[in-house]
């Protein structure tokens, strides 16, 4: 109780000290309504009432302008970095691919989401017998004639690049055992819209091919190491 009562005494005596201040600079500032261009003691009425703030401790005008003076030219430089960064993001904008421009729709599933990845699949066979992939008796295999041609593979493509699908991954069984598989890559990569292509191998041949697969247009590589 003794130390609230202190913390509030003290207060009290400050705000009657700021009062006495208050009314003291007040009296000795007014002066006479006189006109602006009037000259008090051999100057001029402003530049007299800035040195008598200044006696008294009262605050600065010169303080108030140069304040000003720096937030001119602050918000001036601030006006000048939005400026840059509407310009960047109009620099963004104008790098992204552009949609397609028919009037089909794009892919979406039920939740409405875009879909713009392809995989194809070019083979069931692998020339290895992982455990957690082959079984020891091995699985069917389809007849050469019931897998996509060539041409049926761009074909697709290109349908579902209209449709705004523009990265497309090639897998297996083994890509590479297709022995046209650098045509098709040169195939998939002429088709407007395609941007990226794809392939993921177990890697035991890619070492005859990886050459004329970049060269017809791979971007991407997968290779799965734990085979």
């Amino acid at each position: 109780m003794i130390a609230r009562a202190r913390v509030v005494l003290r207060y009290t005596v400050q705000r009657q000290q700021q009062q006495q201040y208050a009314m003291r600079w007040f009296s000795s500032s007014l002066l006479p309504e006189e006109d602006d261009d009037e000259v008090i003691g051999g100057r001029p009425r402003l530049e007299s009432l800035r040195e008598q703030l200044k006696q008294d401790g009262g605050p600065q005008l010169d303080h108030f302008s140069s304040t000003s003076s720096t937030s001119s030219t602050s918000s001036s430089s601030n006006e000048k970095k939005e400026k840059k960064e509407e310009l960047s993001v109009q620099e963004l904008i104008q790098q992204l691919p552009p949609l397609p421009t028919n009037n089909t729709k794009l892919l979406t599933d039920t939740f409405a989401r875009p879909h713009s990845y392809l995989r194809i699949s070019l083979s069931e066979r692998c020339n290895l017998r992982c455990q957690y992939c082959m079984p020891p008796e091995g699985v069917p295999l389809q007849e050469k004639a019931a897998l996509l041609q060539r041409d049926e593979i761009q074909t697709l493509a290109s349908l579902f690049a209209t449709h705004g699908v523009d990265k497309i991954r090639l897998t297996g069984g083994e890509p590479l055992l297709r022995h046209d598989l650098v045509d098709i890559v040169g195939d998939l990569s002429a088709i407007p819209g395609i941007t990226q292509i794809g392939m993921t191998t177990n890697g035991v041949t890619l070492n005859r091919q990886m050459q004329p697969l970049l060269d017809a247009g791979l971007t991407h590589v997968n290779i799965s190491l734990d085979t």
